[in-house]
């Protein structure tokens, strides 16, 4: 757990220390950023919107899915993890302490969970094609 908050964090110090500009304006070393004073911190927490979003980051997608998985895996113990990627891979993780001493209702709900995922992007591949058949029908029904 300690070696993921550590993983993280210095995730989250790259992705700071390669925001050189805001909005357009050179900070230096970005010291704007230096999230590790607790004075700056204190400074980010009381700033109102307005002020807030002149320091706004602007991240792209991969930058904001490190964010969201931060989020999401936090400091919880991760016994089972699978991962459904958009291309149809399936990656799936299992600690070394659960692999060798199962507990059946944790694999139950862990694989219903794969089953409502797998699902979910079944009925959204089914309406994306739908949708692309009601235009290309509409399209060719105009000519």
């Amino acid at each position: 757990m300690f070696q993921r908050i550590e993983n993280i964090s210095n995730d989250v110090r790259r992705i700071l220390k390669i925001v050189d500009t805001i909005k357009g304006e050179p900070i230096g070393d970005v010291a704007t950023y230096k999230f590790d004073d607790p004075e700056i911190v204190n400074n980010f927490r009381v700033l109102n919107s307005k002020e807030a979003k002149y320091y706004e980051l602007k991240l792209d997608l991969r930058q904001l899915m490190l964010f969201k998985k931060a989020n999401d895996i936090g400091t919880e113990k991760v016994v089972l993890q699978t991962i459904i990627g958009i291309d149809g891979d399936v990656t799936t993780r299992i600690s070394h302490a659960f692999a060798d001493n199962p507990i059946t209702i944790i694999n139950d709900i862990h694989n219903e969970a794969i089953g409502i995922s797998v699902k979910f992007w079944e009925s959204l591949v089914s309406i994306v094609v739908k949708l692309g058949q009601t235009i290309l029908s509409t399209v060719t029904n105009k000519k």
